[in-house]
């Protein structure tokens, strides 16, 4: 079964920093190793079964949400569980917390507060997860480029599909889009 629901609108991506303006990922995103927790799809072909390999994703519920050739990022973060025999009906545990998110959130607090020291918080979520072999050296930010929508940002990248969204926007004061319900 294709999870759609669980993946990220092209805004989202740009915003991010995963893709760029003409629909390539960015350099940025290919040094990171959270792109293997992520399922590239180019676009949506209307056909009732999962072609394993494919693409393209195989269903007709991104029609009307998805051109034919746009990208579509879907979660590959769970389930991860090697398929053998020694692992065969093993369920992986679902995180409740993880130490990410707690840095995530004290950076986002200290961003929001002008006391300082975000960028240390977010350095440790963003060098743990950058490739130095694709993309060389990590460089650290500082705290003078950390805002809030950095933080929010590395957020998407970091806690996609497995933390909630309202509650992290809530949490900081931040609108709620009506995300493709439209403006009514």
């Amino acid at each position: 079964q294709e999870w759609w629901i669980w993946s990220l609108n092209t805004e989202t991506l740009k915003k991010a920093g995963i893709m760029n303006s003409d629909g390539t990922e960015t350099n940025a995103w290919k040094a990171d190793k959270r792109k293997a927790l992520f399922k590239r799809f180019e676009g949506w072909v209307y056909n009732s079964t999962l072609a394993k390999g494919r693409s393209t994703l195989s269903s007709n519920s991104f029609q009307g949400f998805v051109g034919a050739n746009d990208p579509v990022y879907i979660a590959n973060k769970f389930f991860l569980v090697p398929d053998s025999a020694n692992y065969q009906s093993t369920f992986q545990n679902f995180p409740i917390i993880r130490s990410a998110e707690l840095y995530l959130m004290r950076a986002g607090i200290k961003a929001l507060k002008g006391t300082g020291g975000q960028a240390a918080d977010l350095n440790i979520v963003r060098s743990r997860s950058w490739d130095a072999l694709i993309g060389g050296t990590y460089q650290p930010l500082t705290d003078s480029q950390v805002t809030w929508d950095v933080v929010d940002n590395e957020w998407v990248k970091e806690m996609a599909f497995e933390s909630d969204r309202v509650w992290w926007l809530q949490s900081f004061k931040k609108p709620i889009g009506p995300g493709t319900r439209g403006t009514t």
